[in-house]
């Protein structure tokens, strides 16, 4: 167990690009996600800017935002995580979700 953060030590953190734009095969982009979603999970994920590593730690509560549309040239899924940082507290109203049973 990780004293200072109180985590598991379950294996190196993942790492993530800082950005990514371009083609990528539905292997690879499956894989992005899947770091992505290992490191929310585990409570750290780092990520690549130039060459270094910064680590970013989402709190157990986030904000998860999925959009999908549907045109006639192509299709668009959005996918937008994200949560305060530590010591501050969030403001504004809590947004609902659309999807039923979740909380």
């Amino acid at each position: 167990m990780d004293e200072q953060h109180g985590r598991a030590n379950v294996g190196p953190v993942v790492s993530i690009p800082s950005r990514f734009r371009g083609r990528a095969r539905r292997d690879a982009a499956a894989f992005y996600l899947s770091q992505l979603a290992q490191g929310i999970l585990r409570g750290e994920l780092g990520v690549v800017t130039g060459h270094e590593t910064v680590p970013v730690r989402p709190t157990d509560f986030l904000v998860l935002e999925i959009t999908v549309t549907q045109k006639a040239r192509a299709n668009h899924v959005s996918v937008r995580v994200r949560w305060p940082r530590p010591g501050r507290r969030p403001t504004g109203p809590c947004p609902t979700s659309r999807a039923p049973g979740v909380i």
